[in-house]
């Protein structure tokens, strides 16, 4: 992971607006709210929260055309791809206190995602432009994936329980049953994948690092390859997730692009930043620099 270069620090004071989604991660029963007050008591702040999904954004566009304001996501991954619809593209900042099951993209931009850490970047008002990309004409902050990974998202999404330990359970239950499949990108096929994954960053999250040498301030998207693996390369494979080897890994392939057209043979599942986006045969990714300006 490359660092960041930073903006010009903002010496105005900001007005905070804190967007909670209540249902996000395991640890719900905190009261986030009450952090909040103690932490930005002689500081402008407001608190909201989420009552649906999609909400987010509604909230968020309320507030872009005010220079003076941090929107602040307070959730995971899905959470910030909500605010981001918002602020895509806007002067606006976007902050995160990351609560969520992986926390993929704050992983990547936040070395320590603790609530200590998080909560002193935002008083900080440190900010960097990063990139985002188009998937299909639907935003994506971190990563999107094609086959597997979108899967497990899907099943995940039903779990009754949260975590990494409930993805990894699920993973593993499931690999063994989910098909290998063919596609092109930018008409060169690939074969017997059992995932396609577009990155901006380098974790899916839970420090699983599906793209190590990743930017999200070099213009450029990596697409991972994964081909299906033997049940004797399984623990390797899954070591090399979790230790930012999976370059060397005999079962990837890998490729980097600023726009792609990609082309399934026949329809398979999409996520994008962890959530769910159905069934689809065609995507088109583009890369959109510098379009979302982040506290970190």
């Amino acid at each position: 992971m490359s660092s960041l270069h930073y903006l010009t620090a903002d010496p105005l004071s900001k007005h905070y607006v804190f967007i909670i989604n209540p249902n996000s991660g395991k640890r719900r029963k905190i009261f986030y709210d009450e952090i909040i007050k103690e932490e930005f008591k002689s500081l402008s702040y407001q608190i909201i929260y989420t009552q649906k999904r999609g909400h987010a954004t509604e909230l968020a566009s309320q507030y872009v055309k005010y220079n003076d304001h941090n929107i602040i996501g307070v959730g995971g991954d899905g959470t910030i791809n909500e605010i981001a619809q918002a602020l895509v593209h806007q002067s606006a900042s976007m902050g995160i206190i990351p609560t969520g099951s992986g926390n993929g993209f704050a992983g990547h931009v936040i070395k320590d995602i603790g609530l200590k850490n998080s909560l002193e970047i935002l008083k900080l008002n440190r900010t960097a432009l990063c990139d985002t990309l188009s998937i299909n004409n639907l935003l994506c902050c971190n990563t999107s994936g094609i086959g597997f990974s979108a899967y497990v998202a899907k099943v995940f999404d039903h779990s009754q329980t949260r975590g990494l330990s409930t993805y990894v359970k699920l993973g593993l239950s499931e690999f063994s049953k989910f098909p290998s499949f063919n596609l092109s990108v930018n008409s060169k096929l690939y074969q017997n994948q059992i995932l396609l994954e577009l990155t901006n960053s380098s974790q899916l999250g839970n420090k699983a690092f599906i793209s190590p040498d990743a930017s999200i301030q070099d213009g450029i998207a990596e697409l991972v390859f994964l081909k299906k693996p033997g049940f004797l390369q399984l623990p390797h494979l899954i070591y090399d997730v979790f230790f930012g080897n999976l370059k060397k890994n005999s079962l990837t392939q890998h490729a980097t692009t600023q726009h792609a057209s990609i082309e399934l043979e026949k329809e398979n599942h999409l996520h994008i930043d962890g959530e769910y986006k159905g069934l689809t045969k065609f995507i088109e990714l583009k890369m959109q620099p510098q379009s979302l300006r982040f506290i970190c």
